[in-house]
This record gives structure tokens, C-alpha cells and sequence, in this order.
């Protein structure tokens, strides 16, 4: 039998007599342990799920100094289905980027990263695994880059990547080099870069600067943290941080990779941080970003039409914390939309009692409505829960992971939680028929 929905208990009263949330929500799970290791710490989880509705979880592992990149397949339940296994083995002295991934309809996927090592430069790498009929993970061949490595700095540059269910992949990541006719970054300055690969992960377009080509002055070689969204048309929505101008700016590009005009503002204001993006299958997207202004920060959101217009205006997500030495506010948010473009967005927040931080979350419908306010995910407290991810399965079920550490001396774990999004049953409002 259905339990009550989470949002409908936390509903404060005087809410009960505005109209019933279109959608209600439910926990299918507890904490459900993904990876543990008394050797490696485990960190900066990404999910997707396939058409099956099964899951893959990648994160970062680091013994040390040495860093690699491993993951998991779960069942559609969100239970481990298997070993874990290595992508990216670790090495001495690697660091890496916080890992991507993105699932195809025969259930296989694909995970990019970046590394840099002591004189060696960064570079933006991925990696393929076969389709399975069992919950094992086969590598498809090797570990590739997605660029040219030879010109780059060395620092390990954050990727973004995103899919369509037959294999074909958009991938942006932070760049060292200069694109012509761009004049060369400064000192340890980045730009984005965008490409197209096919399923076999050849490349199908050359990589192109995501940001037009600056004439030099204010802003140029300084775009980084890249997040990338594919529609179904093959046409893509790439986003990135100008530090300088403080501002989260977005681009759209065709099935060919060619850019459909020029970049564009995407905040209101303040200073955006970090950024998530994600679509539906109707072409809509939603992006999620966290920004302060002054002291105050929160997560915030924008819907955009099929035709990359902005639909309505910003939707506050979270609640404005004040910033401090010892509070940083929500941050790093992640997002899903599920096949009607109704969408979940997750992030960390410090707990007030200032025991560690927690995983929290927010459902809203289509329009950008939300179903209810603000939900914690995670059940392990004290101790710091961070660094969220979350995708739709199938039927409606979602799964949140993130790491989990207990104290400060204990080494990071994956964790996760399974919802259920439930179309509600709203009763008639009418009476004496």
C-alpha cells in the first residue's frame, strides 16, 4: 500500500487549504550503501540510468595522492547488481575531475573525466562499456580523449557530458589551449570546448569554442565549469561560468555541432558558482544553478522552451542562506526531468545546528510549480552528505546518490535513496452533488 507522500507531511498547516500538489512523493528505500573502502576514498558520484530503467553510479577514488575512477551497476530497485569495477585504474600522483556519465538503450554507458599529473598535461578523457545482459560492465575498448591533450596545462579540466539512447554523445570540457582565431588564455585561464561523437565515440565534428570568438579584453580564456544537455533532435544546450563577468551564459548548437546563434545570459544576477542542465524529450530544458549576491546565496532555476527562450522567469529552489566563515549556503546542485518534464532538483545545504551538511531536494511539475517544499534525503547525521547527483529510472522512480562521510577522519563513501514522483489524486472540490 501507498504511504503518505514526504512533502504532504511536511506541509506546514496554514498550506492546507492552497490546492493539492499535482505530484506527490515517496521513499522506496533507506540509505542504500553503493561503495565502501577502508583503502579509497569514494567521492563526487554521477548517476544515469537506462532504458530498462537500471541504474550506473561512477565516482572518484583517491588513496593519497593517486586518484582513478570507478563505478557500479544497480538494479531498477537502486540495489547493487554487481562488483564494483575499475574505468580509470588509480595511478600515482593522478588527479582527476569528478567523473560524467551517460547511458544508452542497450544498456551500455559511457564515463568522461579529466586528469592531470605531475608533467603530464590535463586532459578530458572517456571511456565505453558494452551492453550486458546481465549487471556486469565490460569495457568496449580503451580509455580515449576527446581532445587534443598535447597543448593543454596541467590541471585536470571538468567535464560535461550528455547522450542520446543510441549512443551518440556531446561532450564540453575546460581547455587550456586557444581555439582560432581566439587569442591564447592567460596563465592558467580555460575555455570550453564542445564535440560531437558517435556511439563507437569517433568523433563527428571537430571540437569548436562554445563562447564566440573574443577579440581579447575582459572575459576571454576565463569559461569554465561546463554543462551540457542533448534534445532529441540531436541539438544541444551548452552552459559555462565567465568568471570574470561573473555570469552563467548559454549556447545552443544543431544535430551538425554548428552553433545556433550567440551566447546568452542565462542568471539574473548575483555570482553563479556551479550549474546543471537538463531536457526532455519535447526539447524543453531546465538549468539549475547556484548564485549569491552580498551574503545570500540559494539554488535557483530556469525553464526554457523547445526554441531555447526562456520560459517564465527564475524559480527559486532553495531558501536564501546568509554566508560565512563557517556556513557556505546550497551548492552543487544536480538535476532530472522525467518523460512529461516534470523535474527534481537536488543540492547540499549546511545543517543549522552546524553538525556537517545535508542532501536536500525539490520536486516541481512541467511549469516550473513546485510540489510541495524543500525535502531532506539523506538519514545519516551528523557528518557530511554532499555532492548530489540524481536521474529518472523508468515508471516515475528516481534515484539520489551522493558521499557520505560520518566525521572528518572517516573516508568517503557512496550512498543513495530511491523515490517514487506519484501523479496525485486531487478529490473534487465540489460538495451536495
Amino acid at each position: 500500500m501507498r504511504t503518505a507522500s514526504l512533502l504532504l507531511l511536511l506541509l506546514p498547516t496554514q498550506a492546507l487549504a492552497q490546492p493539492a500538489p499535482a505530484l506527490q512523493l515517496q521513499p522506496l528505500s533507506g540509505e542504500i550503501l553503493i561503495s565502501v573502502s577502508d583503502v579509497a576514498s569514494r567521492l563526487r558520484p554521477a548517476v544515469a540510468a537506462d532504458r530498462a530503467g537500471r541504474f550506473v553510479v561512477a565516482w572518484r577514488e583517491i588513496e593519497g595522492q593517486d586518484g582513478g575512477i570507478a563505478g557500479r551497476r544497480l538494479s531498477t530497485t537502486g540495489q547493487p547488481a554487481s562488483p564494483g569495477f575499475v574505468i580509470a585504474p588509480r595511478e600515482t600522483g593522478l588527479h582527476t575531475s569528478d567523473p560524467r556519465i551517460v547511458a544508452r538503450s542497450d544498456g551500455g554507458f559511457l564515463v568522461a573525466w579529466g586528469d592531470a599529473a605531475f608533467l603530464r598535461p590535463g586532459c578530458a578523457r572517456a571511456r565505453s562499456f558494452s551492453p550486458s545482459l546481465g549487471d556486469t560492465a565490460e569495457p568496449a575498448g580503451d580509455v580515449f580523449a576527446l581532445g587534443d591533450c598535447t597543448m593543454e596545462n596541467g590541471r585536470a579540466p571538468e567535464v560535461a557530458l550528455a547522450g542520446l539512447p543510441d549512443g551518440r554523445f556531446t561532450a564540453a570540457w575546460e581547455s587550456g589551449q586557444a581555439m582560432a582565431p581566439m587569442p591564447p588564455t592567460s596563465a592558467g585561464g580555460f575555455t570550453v570546448l564542445v564535440r560531437q561523437f558517435s556511439s563507437t565515440g569517433v568523433p563527428l565534428a571537430e571540437a569548436l569554442g562554445a563562447a564566440e570568438p573574443k577579440e581579447g579584453g575582459p572575459g576571454a580564456g576565463e569559461q569554465t565549469a561546463p554543462a551540457v544537455t542533448v534534445h532529441a533532435d540531436g541539438g544541444t544546450f551548452v552552459l559555462w561560468l565567465d568568471r570574470l563577468r561573473a555570469a552563467l551564459l548559454g549556447r545552443r548548437f544543431d544535430a551538425g555541432g554548428q552553433p545556433l546563434g550567440p551566447a546568452f545570459r542565462v542568471d539574473t544576477g548575483g555570482f553563479p558558482v556551479q550549474a546543471a542542465v537538463a531536457a526532455s524529450l519535447s526539447g524543453r530544458s531546465v538549468v539549475a544553478w547556484s548564485a549569491f549576491s552580498g551574503q545570500e546565496m540559494q539554488i535557483v532555476a530556469q525553464l526554457f522552451d523547445a526554441g531555447g527562450r526562456k520560459h517564465g522567469g527564475p524559480v527559486a529552489v532553495s531558501a536564501s542562506a546568509l554566508r560565512s566563515d563557517s556556513v557556505r549556503g546550497p551548492r552543487d546542485p544536480d538535476i532530472a526531468l522525467d518523460a512529461a518534464g516534470n523535474f527534481i532538483v537536488v543540492w547540499a545545504a549546511d545543517q543549522a545546528d552546524g553538525a556537517g551538511t545535508d542532501v536536500l531536494g525539490r520536486l516541481f511539475d512541467s511549469d516550473g510549480i513546485p510540489q510541495g517544499p524543500p525535502f531532506q534525503i539523506n538519514l545519516t547525521r551528523p557528518g557530511s552528505q554532499g555532492h548530489p547527483a540524481v536521474a529518472f529510472g523508468r515508471d516515475d522512480h528516481f534515484l539520489v546518490v551522493w558521499e557520505s562521510q560520518k566525521n572528518a577522519n572517516a573516508r568517503g563513501s557512496i550512498v543513495g535513496r530511491l523515490y517514487l514522483a506519484l501523479r496525485a489524486v486531487v478529490p473534487s472540490l465540489r460538495r451536495n452533488e
